[in-house]
């Protein structure tokens, strides 16, 4: 195995930004051409919370490339004249695939996201359909102006963070007192039609049965997404948190669940 620690120089963000990447090493790179796994960190943490906390380098082991971008709490938008999602679209993505034996191919593409990070996936891979074949979103929050779960008041943690995150990304998503249309998942949803539906990924929820910061949320854009038509899943795990220890138990089935055909 091959870790990398990146420090790009990004042109879009005039800023170095740091990239997490492990990936097979083989005897040679030649004609190598592995399968990524592109992995949007949660808020208040960054890239290497796969590495250290989540175990996601058994992937590795099974084939894959772990690419983790440290992108602090900007929901992986464009806003206050730092595009995030320009950088994600038109510099990591295209760059990391010139420099690294990367497959370019949409079915050996998949995406992974966590709590802001699964908002920050279901966005991009709207907003790019081509780039993925699959989208992970565990324990997404999706939207800041969907009633708050009342149950939420007895987890003093997940409250907490809760209070942290509504007015991160009501920032980041509003422009003059109004939600931009590039961060309202719902509005770019409406004008999706029966045309296009081919070209989207499959969409996997996953949250945990007392995470009641994501619980309401994951199960509304599920209902609307596979309303749609689109190809998704909704997996609540049992006894599940908005926790590094749920998130965990998920991630160490990836490398089976990936192995299966997908319905």
């Amino acid at each position: 195995m091959l870790k990398i620690q990146l420090s790009l120089d990004s042109l879009v963000l005039n800023e170095p930004i740091e990239i997490n990447i492990a990936l097979p090493q083989p005897l040679s790179f030649k004609k190598q051409s592995f399968k990524n796994i592109w992995c949007l960190h949660g808020a208040i943490s960054g890239g290497n919370l796969f590495f250290e906390r989540l175990n996601l380098l058994d992937l590795v082991d099974n084939g894959y490339v772990v690419i983790c971008p440290s992108l602090s709490n900007s929901f992986y938008l464009n806003s206050f004249n730092r595009n995030v999602a320009d950088f994600l679209d038109l510099e990591l993505y295209p760059y990391l695939l010139d420099l690294l034996p990367l497959s370019s191919l949409r079915e050996n593409n998949i995406c992974l996201g966590l709590s802001m990070g699964a908002y920050g996936a279901l966005n991009w891979s709207i907003r790019r359909s081509s780039y993925f074949y699959r989208v992970f979103l565990l324990s997404g929050f999706y939207d800041y102006r969907l009633p708050v779960d009342f149950r939420i008041k007895n987890q003093r943690e997940t409250k907490i963070l809760a209070s942290i995150l509504f007015p991160y990304m009501k920032t980041a998503c509003e422009e003059d007192n109004s939600i931009k249309f590039s961060a309202d998942i719902l509005k770019q949803l409406e004008i999706i039609d029966s045309s296009s539906l081919s070209f989207f990924p499959k969409f996997d929820f996953i949250c945990g049965d007392h995470d009641y910061l994501s619980l309401n949320q994951t199960e509304y854009f599920f209902n609307i997404i596979s309303n749609k038509g689109i190809p998704s899943t909704l997996r609540i795990i049992e006894n599940g948190m908005h926790d590094i220890k749920t998130w965990r138990k998920f991630i160490s089935e990836l490398p089976t669940i990936l192995k299966e055909p997908l319905l």
